[in-house]
């Protein structure tokens, strides 16, 4: 099936059922649906991994976008003041990524 969400994960878990055996549920049924469930929650878990991995990308890349807009602020206003570069924003770190996830 391929969930892509834990909702469908849950609806995949109401529609299972078990082979009855003659002193129960049969093993080999109980397994097979153990693997498929474990299939289902990786293929979840797989979304939601790419899902993040786009979202960090989409945030780096407006990081580097962001840091070379002030630094063309940076540029211009040191060119009309003539400073040398010494301005109220020159002060101001720019963000390098570093931290809990690099």
């Amino acid at each position: 099936m391929a969930s892509k969400t834990l909702e469908e994960v849950a609806e995949y878990m109401k529609k299972m059922h078990f082979r009855k055996g003659l002193f129960g549920i049969q093993p080999a049924s109980m397994w097979k649906k153990l693997e498929d469930l474990d299939s289902e929650y990786r293929s979840v878990f797989y979304a939601q991994e790419l899902s993040y991995e786009a979202r960090l990308k989409e945030r780096d890349e407006k990081i580097a976008e962001l840091e070379k807009r002030l630094s063309l602020m940076k540029n211009r206003l040191s060119d009309r003041t003539g400073d040398g570069g010494r301005n109220d924003i020159s002060g101001i770190a720019t963000y390098k990524g570093e931290g809990a996830n690099g």
